[in-house]
């Protein structure tokens, strides 16, 4: 069983992926705000990181910068329903293993969560 931090201000977004997740097996943990993203993140152990782009007043491309200084191991998907090549590129730069665009079909997430769990070769 992996543990899976979602990011995400959306209730409904966070509510379905929720119930999606732990269908799969996966303990999953929520957060609607950046800072209560960063605190669940230092006191679990989080095996993957799927998160919004647009988070209150920071973004993505912040949280994602933050998480990987803690543990850049940690896999990380951002999801967006606007996003320019260039933002994107920055954020697969910086670490970010896949940048989804929304409204992204479960079907398609699952295959990126397997994705990001495969060992390194």
């Amino acid at each position: 069983m992996k543990r899976i931090l979602i990011v995400d201000d959306d209730k409904a977004i966070l509510e379905i992926l929720q119930e999606f997740l732990q269908l799969q097996g996966h303990a999953v943990c929520i957060a609607e705000k950046t800072l209560d993203a960063l605190m669940l993140f230092g006191k679990n152990k989080i095996d993957l990181v799927i998160s919004d782009f647009q988070i209150d007043e920071r973004n993505g491309f912040d949280l994602s910068k933050k998480i990987l200084e803690i543990d850049p191991n940690v896999p990380i998907i951002v999801m967006s329903g606007n996003i320019d090549s260039k933002t994107e590129s920055k954020l697969l730069n910086i670490g970010v293993r896949y940048v989804l665009s929304k409204p992204v079909r479960l079907s398609e997430l699952r295959g990126y969560i397997k994705l990001c769990f495969l060992p390194d070769p």
